[in-house]
């Protein structure tokens, strides 16, 4: 049973960059601010700090989003009632509902079982993997719309889910 709208559109666009890069920005700005007061007297071991956060925060987050960019950057996918067309610069893949074999979302565990702590900056980075029934493999991530997942759990009821914890792509 298909509960999907007639038409619905999904892209990367500048908002959905954005908004997954906000959590990044919100705590590199706490984190530097506080650095640069605590160790104001102390230049070498604030540049440390500051490296540290760097290191820890913002490269894995820029590295997904870098990443996810690549996978999905001139994709787009309609959603319909029966089926899910992927278009991309080359083709357009038709999907009949009925082909998808199982949907597999990869992203961090908190972010699927709903603990609400969040560990690091790209906890809210993920992707699906839709695979269909003779063996094509379509992946979809966050960035083409921040609820990606509630969409397709929602209005793919009959069709298997899966969970893996990680986020990087292969």
């Amino acid at each position: 049973m298909c509960l999907l709208i007639i038409r619905f559109d999904m892209k990367i666009t500048v908002k959905n960059i954005l908004l997954s890069l906000l959590p990044m920005l919100i705590v590199n700005l706490i984190g530097v601010s506080l650095m640069l007061y605590m160790f104001s007297d102390f230049k070498l071991i604030a540049v440390i700090a500051i490296t540290l956060i760097f290191f820890i925060s913002t490269f894995p987050t820029i590295y997904l989003l870098i990443n996810y960019l690549k996978n999905n950057i001139n994709l787009t996918i309609r959603f319909n009632s029966e089926s899910m067309v992927v278009i991309s610069e080359s083709a357009e893949d038709l999907i009949h509902i009925d082909d998808i074999e199982n949907i597999t979302f990869n992203g961090s565990k908190n972010l699927f079982e709903k603990h609400n702590i969040r560990f690091s900056t790209y906890d809210d980075f993920y992707y699906a993997e839709i695979k269909t029934k003779d063996g094509r493999k379509i992946v979809l991530t966050n960035l083409l719309s921040g609820d990606l997942k509630e969409f397709l759990k929602g209005n793919y009821l009959h069709i298997e889910v899966k969970y893996n914890y990680r986020c990087f792509l292969e």
